[in-house]
This record gives C-alpha cells, structure tokens and sequence, in this order.
C-alpha cells in the first residue's frame, strides 16, 4: 500500500450476510484520507472520555462501528440492530465503551470511553451504515478519524 492509504471495513448488516461470512466478517480497501479529517484528543488514565462524531446527512442510521486502526479484524464498538454486537469486539472494550445516544439523534455517534488505559492510545475511527447507502456504497470511509493519546500527569 501506498503511505497515504489506511484500511477501510465494510460493516456486514444483514443476518444472511454474516451466516455466508461468519470467518470473514470483514475486508480490506484502500483510500486516500488527508491529514486534515484527523483530530487529537488527551486524556490521562482513569478519566472517561467522549470522541466526538456527528454524521452529517439525515439519513437514517442502521449501523455504527468505531475501530482502532491498530486492531486488525477487531473493533472497539458495532452497534447494529438497535444493540452492541459484541462478536468481535476487542476484549479489552468490553464494558468500558458505548455511544453517548445509541438513538443517534441528528446523527450523533460519539464513542463514550470509560476508565481509559495508556493501551488505549491510537487512532480511532468511525463508519456509519445508512438508509441513504445503495449497496455499492457500503465501503465507505471513515466520518472520523480521532488519535487519542492516554498519559499519565506531568510531575
């Protein structure tokens, strides 16, 4: 790959789609992200923090995962179906993240992350399904990319 490209996942939605693709839940893709889509937030360990992230169309939403692009096939939180889908999670989320309004009113999908570690330093980002995505389109990039970075005080 090219140094200007990241991985892109495709959020498997429908229940007949995960049965086919039980082993292989996601892909691969490349795309071109500018430095620019990117913000940093600091936090230190114990704090609980929100990576802010707002969709910007009106459509409604039928699927959200945040990832860290550290992870691999894992992924920090899917929510879909009206529920967290916990298959495969990072176990290391577990418990300790959600959205801040799993309605997701006016396209608010902001990842809650409680009693944040210095593990948890790295680049977040957020993928949406929605109503207004033909299928082709599912492959679609992040809305937001977040680089969190978890130190402890200055002495």
């Amino acid at each position: 790959f090219e140094e200007n490209c990241l991985i892109i996942r495709m959020i498997v939605v429908s229940d007949e789609a995960v049965e086919e693709q039980s082993s292989n839940l996601t892909f691969t893709l490349s795309a071109v992200s500018s430095p620019a889509d990117r913000r940093n937030i600091s936090a230190e360990p114990g704090q609980s923090v929100t990576l802010p992230c707002q969709h910007p169309d009106n459509y409604t939403l039928i699927a959200v995962e945040w990832s860290r692009t550290d992870l691999g096939d894992k992924y920090v939180l899917l929510y879909r179906d009206q529920q967290m889908d916990k298959s495969y999670q990072e176990p290391s989320f577990s418990d300790r993240v959600d959205l801040q309004d799993r309605l997701m009113e006016d396209g608010g999908v902001s990842l809650v992350l409680q009693d944040v570690r210095t593990y948890d330093t790295g680049t977040y980002e957020c993928r949406v399904v929605h109503s207004g995505l033909s299928e082709a389109k599912l492959n679609n990039g992040p809305i937001c990319t977040i680089h969190l970075d978890v130190a402890p005080p200055p002495p």
